[in-house]
C-alpha cells in the first residue's frame, strides 16, 4: 500500500502537480481567545487527516525560552478536545501522506508535547507553561474524538497564553544551570 501511494506521489512530483502547501487554521501569535471547529470526532486520535478542516493547525511563532499555554474548551456538539503541539509548520503532503501522528514527529515537525481525549470525561484539553525549546515557527494540532457522536460539526474555544520571559530572569535562569552544571563537574 505504501509503495502504490510513493508511486502515486512520484507521478505527481513530476508532473508538477504535487506542492506542498503550508497548513494553517490561523495565526495565534501573542496569545488571545479563538474560535475552532473540526469536521471530524476521530481525526485526531483513530484517522489520519486529509485536510485542516478534521484537525485544525494552529499556527505561531514562538521564541526559546517563551511560555506557551493553551486551555480548549469543547462548545458545540460536544466531544473530548485533544492538542498537541509541535516545531515546524505541517504542509499537505504530510498529510497527504497519511504521516500525521498525535503524540510524535512526522513530516518535518517535531513533537513537543500533548494531551490525551482518553479517560479524561471531559470536554476541554489544555497544556501549561510549555519552555519553548528553539526560536521558530510552531504548529499547535487541535481535534479529538468521541464515538457516541455523529455530528458533522465540533466546534471549540481556545484561549491561548503567550509569554516572553524578561532578560534578567533568563539570565538568571542560564546563570542557575551553568552552576547546576558546573557542581556536577566538580562531582564527577
Amino acid at each position: 500500500m505504501k509503495a502504490f501511494f510513493s508511486a502515486i506521489l512520484c507521478y505527481l512530483a513530476l508532473t508538477g502537480l504535487a506542492q506542498a502547501a503550508p497548513i494553517s487554521y490561523g495565526d495565534i501569535s501573542g496569545g488571545g481567545v479563538f474560535q475552532g471547529q473540526t469536521t471530524s470526532n476521530s481525526a485526531w486520535a483513530l484517522e489520519n487527516p486529509t485536510s485542516g478542516d478534521e484537525v485544525n493547525f494552529w499556527t505561531f511563532t514562538g521564541q526559546m525560552g517563551a511560555q506557551f499555554s493553551v486551555v480548549i474548551d469543547s462548545v458545540l456538539n460536544g466531544f473530548d478536545a485533544a492538542v498537541s503541539l509541535y516545531l515546524g509548520q505541517v504542509d499537505t503532503l504530510d498529510l497527504l501522506m497519511g504521516q500525521f501522528n498525535n503524540s510524535g514527529d512526522f513530516g518535518a515537525v517535531s513533537y513537543i508535547t500533548g494531551s490525551s481525549p482518553f479517560g479524561t470525561g471531559g470536554l476541554s484539553a489544555s497544556l501549561f507553561e510549555i519552555v519553548l525549546p528553539a526560536t521558530g515557527l510552531y504548529t499547535l494540532a487541535v481535534g479529538g474524538e468521541s464515538f457516541l457522536s455523529f455530528a458533522d460539526q465540533y466546534g471549540y474555544t481556545m484561549n491561548v497564553a503567550y509569554s516572553v520571559p524578561e532578560p534578567s530572569t533568563l539570565a538568571l535562569m542560564v546563570i542557575s544551570l551553568l552552576g547546576v552544571t558546573v557542581l556536577r563537574r566538580r562531582a564527577a
